[in-house]
């Protein structure tokens, strides 16, 4: 009892007064791609953060690269230059700068036009060597384009920003974030508070990404001599889903996840490493009920559950990355919740062979063509690969995927090309999926994570995209101007297509947006 309330109050202290371990946006990370992945830098999932960006030494000295010489006039310093108030010691730095994602957009095909309008305000602070936090407060209405609009109103979520409240065709909340981070010494560090985390080198994430709402979570971060970094992670899920959700203001079940993820540096060109992750329900009346025999972070969960007798989503995967000369990645991740192998060699697509793949490429730091970054990646995720018996231990938070947004039945292909020239950067992004949509509201086919396995319709002969068949192209082009490289506020005009085949019924959106945005936050329409 008396390490569970340590635990408590620990994660409550961290996300009351620090509200995130929130991933840095994609495209920054594109933006200064000659940095983040050049050979002699770590910036990958464990290193990521918004706060590494504000507050890093190393990562300053890219800022202050795009920084224009200092101005006569000091409100210009602020607006193109510096962060808003930026305190510094001797032992100290305090940085505090506004949030914004004030975008205006047009359907053109639709004639229909919708707006984001999402302000707050952002807090980093380091003390010392050892001790940093970050604390974002965001709130503001959002008028959403076709897409979003429908996906809020099927599940009552904005992607990535939790349950909203809908006031005719806008939609609002707050949406709030934090961590504290402590580091104990050149081998540990420890971090508490409410965000997200991301476990992987691709876009994507087969076995943990930023794609749902924040959570509360504590992680120990253990590196050696550069050759071995190991990540343990405790969180706390909400389990939520539109077609079961009580109406009105409740106190929703909540349920806990533990995960491992391991990597080793084989050497200077090849790495590969472990994950293993469980997700168990809490107490149906809300309360709090994390199960010790989890969060020991030098176990391994399978034989733990096995002798347990638990009714416990267990998920293993293996991850691997190698690295050709200077300028090419090649990355992936293999995912397995549940495997029978007489099935898998009988070859009749049992159903419960629940396996996931990823295969990517990255480019960047290519001679003679500075900040040029390209990236191809394919995912590849069967039927039910994370759903469970118990929607309650389904691979799900606050009614989104953990993993992949479009959840399991679905194979993907990622393109993107960016590039940058001083404080203008352009960016291309082609996706393409294919999949298939839940046919009845009783059953499943293995798409939506948050319905149970119990309800499939078939135990052979399942392949991806069962269902109704289901095609997506995605295609975004846009082009950003750096206001301010302190804080990564962007002024951005883009363009983007969304043609859907439903049952080869083909529907299209063409949408232009322009506007002022904080780049520091990953927010997902692309699924």
């Amino acid at each position: 009892m008396r390490s569970k309330l340590v635990l408590i109050l620990a994660l409550s202290i961290s996300f009351s007064f620090f509200a995130q371990e929130q991933v840095l946006d994609r495209h920054v990370q594109m933006i200064f791609s000659d940095f983040v992945f050049s050979r002699g830098t770590s910036y990958h999932n464990a290193k990521s953060s918004h706060t590494v960006y504000l507050l890093d030494s190393s990562f300053s000295e890219q800022i202050d690269e795009l920084k224009f010489r200092p101005f006569k006039f000091w409100l210009w310093n602020k607006i193109f230059n510096e962060s808003y108030l930026d305190f510094q010691g001797k032992d100290y730095a305090v940085k505090v700068d506004p949030f914004y994602r004030l975008i205006s957009a047009q359907e053109l095909n639709l004639g229909r036009s919708s707006y984001h309008s999402r302000k707050g305000l952002m807090i980093n602070a380091k003390i010392g060597n050892r001790l940093s936090f970050s604390s974002f407060l965001i709130e503001g209405p959002i008028r959403p384009e076709r897409f979003l609009e429908e996906y809020i109103s099927n599940s009552n979520v904005v992607p990535g920003e939790g349950l909203v409240k809908a006031d005719g065709n806008r939609f609002g909340n707050y949406y709030s974030f934090g961590t504290l981070s402590y580091k104990a010494s050149s081998y540990v560090t420890f971090t508490a508070g409410h965000g997200k985390n991301f476990l992987g080198e691709g876009y994507r994430s087969l076995f943990l990404s930023d794609a749902a709402y924040s959570y509360p979570f504590a992680k120990m971060n253990l590196q050696f001599g550069g050759f071995v970094q190991y990540d343990a992670i405790v969180a706390e899920f909400i389990d939520y889903s539109p077609a079961t959700a009580p109406p009105g203001d409740v106190l929703r079940r909540k349920k806990y996840g533990s995960f491992h993820y391991l990597n080793f540096k084989g050497n200077s060109n090849f790495s590969f490493g472990f994950f293993e992750g469980v997700i168990w329900a809490g107490d149906s009346t809300g309360r709090f009920n994390l199960d010790v025999n989890y969060l020991n972070p030098f176990t391994v969960f399978r034989p733990i559950e096995y002798n347990l007798g638990s009714p416990d989503n267990i998920m293993i995967g293996v991850h691997s990355k190698y690295l050709l000369g200077k300028s090419v990645d090649i990355y992936g991740q293999f995912l397995l919740t549940e495997f029978f192998a007489q099935e898998l060699f009988a070859r009749n697509k049992w159903w419960g062979n629940k396996l996931a793949y990823q295969l990517g490429l990255k480019i960047h730091n290519l001679p003679n063509f500075e900040n040029f970054y390209a990236q191809l990646e394919y995912n590849h995720i069967k039927p039910f690969t994370y759903n469970h018996k118990d929607p309650v231990t389904g691979f799900s938070h606050n009614g989104q995927p953990l993993a992949h947004p479009s959840g399991s039945n679905l194979k993907e292909g990622v393109a993107i090309l960016n590039y940058r020239k001083n404080r203008w950067n352009y960016n291309l992004q082609l996706n393409y999926k294919f999949s298939g949509l839940e046919e009845h509201d009783s059953t499943s086919v293995g798409t939506d994570v948050l319905r149970s396995y119990y309800t499939r319709t078939q135990d052979y002969g399942v392949i991806i995209g069962q269902g109704i068949p289901y095609q997506q192209l995605f295609t975004n082009v846009k082009a950003s101007y750096i206001i301010n490289p302190s804080n990564m506020m962007l002024l951005e005009l883009g363009v983007t297509n969304r043609a859907e085949w439903t049952d080869n019924d083909p529907r299209n959106s063409f949408m232009v947006h322009f506007g002022l945005k904080t780049g520091l936050t990953n927010f997902y329409t692309d699924f």
